[in-house]
């Protein structure tokens, strides 16, 4: 009888071991998927940087063209624009910022969770915790960048 449960014992340990493989390797997918979201982000945080000083360099160009013409209402409607699109450009490279310090709190949840993993010996509760911190981060991110496609839209 003490033998069948420790054997038993072993089953579940290896059923909890298999579980928390797999979510590991779900965790792993998800890594990966947020590694590519945050490349393409850091491009396009880069793009749209570039944009901004592009955008900066007009207006102290229109700026200067108005000192010269003060009378000219249009560039100072010009200059009202490329000031909106700055703004707007600067609020899209805090949300980028932003998502990636998420991406990158959510890797380094995803290395804990790896580490409990191979501890083996590791709390099933912790585990569970840590990957839904995990996918809370994930989830967290999701509905920044959908706010932020609302936002641009």
């Amino acid at each position: 009888n003490g033998n069948t449960c420790t054997g038993s014992n072993a089953l579940l340990h290896q059923m909890e071991v298999e579980g928390l493989r797999s979510k590991l390797t779900h965790a792993e997918e998800a890594q990966a998927a947020a590694e590519g979201d945050l490349d393409a982000l850091q491009e396009h945080s880069q793009a749209v940087l570039e944009d901004c000083r592009v955008l900066q360099a007009k207006l102290l160009h229109l700026e200067a063209q108005q000192a010269g013409h003060p009378a000219k209402g249009d560039f100072q409607e010009q200059q009202a624009q490329l000031e909106s699109k700055l703004q707007n450009f600067q609020a899209e490279l805090r949300i980028k910022t932003d998502e990636t310090t998420a991406l990158l709190d959510a890797r380094r949840e995803l290395d804990v969770l790896r580490d409990a993993l191979e501890a083996k010996d590791a709390p099933a509760a912790r585990v569970q915790e840590l990957e839904n911190a995990c996918l809370e981060l994930c989830e967290a991110r999701e509905a920044e960048r959908e706010r932020h496609r609302a936002q641009v839209k």
